[in-house]
């Protein structure tokens, strides 16, 4: 068996070099084509950039139609539960004034510290 040659070494570090080299620049060359196509195809009033923003609009759209229904229930919620403290209240008028007194000494009580 004989010793390798530092130069045989050196060919195979160079060959595997110039074959990295050769991918990096296809891969160069693949990235810029990919970016040339994506600003043709989202370039202002480009087909693609008209429907995602028409997808993007009617999403946004239909969230606000969610929000306001749950606006809507929130409030009915609200007003409901207002009833019906007022209608316990009506109820049991003693009871209710010595609890806001309770919650009114706690709270001071709180504040204090």
């Amino acid at each position: 068996m004989s010793p390798k040659e530092p130069d045989d070494d050196f060919t195979k570090v160079r060959t595997e070099f110039d074959r990295f080299r050769e991918e990096l620049a296809e891969m160069k060359a693949a990235m810029a084509s990919i970016i040339a196509q994506a600003k043709e195809d989202f370039r202002p009033g480009s087909d693609a950039m008209s429907s995602l923003k028409t997808g993007v609009e009617h999403r946004i759209a239909a969230l606000e139609g969610e929000l306001e229904k749950l606006a809507g229930n929130m409030q009915d919620r609200g007003r409901e539960a207002m009833n019906q403290v007022g209608a316990r209240v009506q109820e049991r008028p003693l009871t209710a004034l010595a609890i806001a007194f309770g919650v009114g000494l706690i709270g001071a009580q709180l504040l204090r510290r």
